[in-house]
């Protein structure tokens, strides 16, 4: 009896990785990889075995295959997440650290106010501590500025995989319901296309360059962004100059008030007292 002729790993290769790119599974680019390394790894010890151990060769090519699909598979999404972790982790130390100056800087200039008011000119002294704590901050604003733009640059990568991945899913559908309706008349399926893309709203209608609406909210966003950070910047400035106002003139009136009388200044005349007597002459009513 002949036996039935038996493929060799390097055409089980080729089925398996020519199987993989006719499913058009574009957004797994490194399983395929992972398939010719395994097969390649396996492909070499299987031919040189007997027509059994080539069969079980294949067996091992085909786990092998499998493994390295489902690894490549699973490790994406943990790869990405991980990264993204990483990243808020990274933002949080950041932020804290500048927290942490800021607050260093705020205890500086509440003790600079303490000791300003001891002196006898206290309004060059105030003016002084305003000055350095405005220069104190200007580093650490300009970091918050950093991570902030780094932090808008990372959820617009985010949003841009999204809405690739999206876009990928909705590709790969639209193939599939090709292929299975392939045998449907090319102009009916343009007809309903055309009716289906009719019915969605303004705002769910999908979108020519998705790229380009991406860029146009970021750019939005982070002018938003800019005008808030502006914003904060000059009340805060208003504010530390009407705390600046308050404390002068609180100083200037408690420096009056504890001012010594002027010896030079006279003190002011009383009248003298009239006696009994000088009441009793006075001309009656």
């Amino acid at each position: 009896m002949t036996s039935a002729p038996v493929l060799l790993p390097s055409a089980l290769a080729s089925a398996l990785v020519s199987a993989l790119a006719s499913a058009r599974v574009s957004a797994h680019v490194g399983v395929q990889r992972s398939l010719r390394v395994a097969v390649g790894l396996t492909a070499g010890k299987a031919g040189k075995a007997s027509e059994g151990g080539r069969v079980a060769g294949l067996g091992l090519v085909a786990a092998a295959a499998l493994a390295a699909l489902a690894m490549t598979l699973i490790s994406r999404p943990a790869v990405a997440a991980t990264v993204q972790d990483a990243q808020d982790a990274a933002n949080q130390h950041t932020r804290a650290e500048l927290d942490a100056k800021r607050a260093a800087v705020q205890k500086a200039y509440d003790e600079k106010i303490k000791e300003c008011r001891t002196r006898f000119v206290v309004t060059g002294c105030l003016e002084e501590a305003h000055a350095w704590r405005i220069e104190a901050l200007r580093p650490i604003q300009a970091q918050e500025i950093e991570v902030n733009a780094l932090e808008r640059r990372q959820r617009a990568a985010a949003q841009r995989e999204r809405v690739m991945a999206k876009d990928q899913e909705a590709r790969e559908g639209r193939e599939a319901r090709d292929g299975t309706s392939g045998h449907s008349a090319p102009a009916v399926k343009a007809s309903a296309r055309a009716a289906s893309a009719a019915v969605l709203p303004p705002s769910r209608q999908p979108r020519a360059n998705p790229e380009s609406h991406q860029k146009q909210l970021e750019r939005e966003q982070q002018a938003a962004e800019r005008k808030a950070a502006e914003r904060r910047q000059a009340a805060a400035v208003r504010a530390a100059k009407q705390q600046e106002l308050q404390r002068s003139a609180k100083a200037q009136a408690d420096k009056h008030a504890a001012k010594p009388a002027d010896p030079k200044k006279p003190a002011p005349a009383h009248l003298p007292t009239p006696a009994a007597s000088d009441i009793q002459a006075l001309p009656g009513r």
